[in-house]
């Protein structure tokens, strides 16, 4: 039971370390891979890279790693985790466009756009939440 409980209650700092995390190692690897190629790293086509694949990845990570980490109910907590991810993406896109802020308008839609697919293969059965390693019970 405490640890059910414990479980519930790490879901949106798992998801949120998750998220930082997949956004640090990819653009860390981007960076790397772009320097050993000899190109600039602060070329637009590397902002781009990141406002896109890094962002989606991101939110796709922190759906699917918050749900993971759910004990039950999965389906319902990639919904509401999609949800907040959606609501909070939105807040931030309202003041990056405000700001006129296009690399970050980019990066907050594809956070949502990741989040949404996740959502979208954990209904569908596509993506397996079930089982591993954060089954103590």
């Amino acid at each position: 039971m405490f640890i059910r409980a414990l479980r519930w209650i790490l879901v949106v700092p798992a998801a949120v370390i998750a998220l930082i995390l997949s956004y640090m190692v990819v653009a860390l690897i981007n960076i790397i891979l772009t320097w050993l190629r000899g190109e600039p790293t602060d070329t637009p086509w590397i902002s781009l890279i990141q406002s896109t694949f890094i962002s989606g990845l991101s939110g796709f990570v922190f759906v699917y790693f918050g749900t993971k980490v759910a004990p039950d109910k999965k389906v319902g907590a990639a919904y509401a985790l999609t949800g907040g991810l959606i609501l909070l993406g939105g807040m931030v896109l309202v003041i990056a466009i405000q700001d006129r802020d296009w690399w970050q308008v980019i990066s907050d839609i594809c956070v949502g756009i990741g989040g949404l697919i996740a959502l979208y293969k954990i209904n569908t059965g596509d993506l397996n939440v079930e089982g591993g390693i954060f089954d103590f019970d």
